[in-house]
């Protein structure tokens, strides 16, 4: 990921919130944008240990504050913006990560048509 920092130098100092950020593609953005010098405000609505663990996985060149909070609640999206306000001063970028997988629809969605 070096040849991003290079890529991306207008990254370094903007400040980004990632929601939905706990696992797959929004951990990895989060990771990839922290690594590439962007502060990182990370939520996710259910599980407050993810977020630790992508906290704990940033590179030492990274900063990622995390919050567990629901896109869905207008509520939290407001305490969202204002820890990031807080946390790093602006918000520049929002990557609305979040989101509900097809499982809990229904777990044969593979085999079956969900009518």
């Amino acid at each position: 990921m070096n040849a991003s920092k290079q890529n991306y130098p207008s990254l370094k100092g903007r400040s980004v919130i990632v929601t939905g950020g706990g696992r797959g593609l929004g951990k990895e953005m989060s990771l990839a944008l922290a690594e590439c010098g962007a502060n990182v405000m990370v939520t996710a609505a259910n599980n407050p240990n993810e977020l630790k663990d992508v906290q704990q996985a940033v590179g030492p060149n990274g900063r990622i504050e995390i919050m567990q909070a629901d896109a869905t609640n207008y509520a939290d999206c407001e305490k969202v913006v204002a820890a990031t306000l807080h946390a790093f001063g602006s918000v520049h970028c929002l990557v609305n990560n979040a989101g509900r997988g097809m499982r809990l629809v229904s777990e044969t969605f593979t085999t079956k048509p969900c009518l």
